[in-house]
């Protein structure tokens, strides 16, 4: 869930920066369309203001000047309108992209610190399963060896005899033990 939280995170810091940047594509062809319209207002002035000057006699130059500056003027003010939603709408997506950087490093590091939390508890689970697992192993020899002596107890021909154990020895089977003191037991009849 953590895994799909975060793709969805780092979507959308993408489909914002993709916003980012065509915001400021756009602001800066704007800006570049109003140079343009300054440019060929520039170059034209002196040519309206000559012909004008010549047609009119000098009345109509501040007429010219004066619409001249108007509609500079009104260039002016809307390339700084432009200029200043454009500033304001970068303003937001890098807020909104700074809050979406956060978010993702506190994911990342709240995945880490899960990721490292189930590391110990598989580290804890494998040492646990091996001291487990060797007990177990020495308990399974022990029961081994005592299933051998009571299988071969269940098998021979004893009995308790006041308490004590009696067997009945097979006098010609072969000696054991280090002065050859034992003797096997005769099985058990059915």
């Amino acid at each position: 869930m953590q895994q799909t939280s975060l793709m969805d995170l780092v979507a959308s810091v993408n489909q914002l920066m993709e916003a980012y940047r065509r915001q400021m594509e756009q602001g800066r062809q704007e800006q570049q369309d109003s140079l343009q319209q300054l440019k060929k207002l520039q170059q034209a002035l002196p040519t309206v203001v000559q012909q004008a000057s010549e047609q009119q006699l000098g009345q109509m130059t501040a007429r010219v000047q004066q619409q001249i500056e108007h509609g500079v003027a009104q260039a002016v003010a809307q390339l700084n309108q432009q200029l200043a939603n454009s500033g304001q709408r970068i303003e937001q997506l890098n807020r909104s992209a700074q809050a979406t950087a956060q978010s993702l490093q506190r994911s990342t590091r709240r995945m880490w610190l899960a990721m490292m939390g189930l590391g110990l508890a598989s580290l804890v689970v494998l040492v646990s399963g091996i001291g487990l697992s060797r007990h177990y192993a020495k308990q399974i020899q022990d029961q081994q060896l005592s299933a051998e002596l009571l299988r071969a107890y269940n098998q021979a021909d004893v009995n308790l005899c006041e308490g004590r154990l009696c067997a009945n020895v097979d006098q010609d089977g072969k000696r054991y033990g280090e002065q050859r003191q034992y003797r096997p037991v005769k099985a058990r009849k059915p």
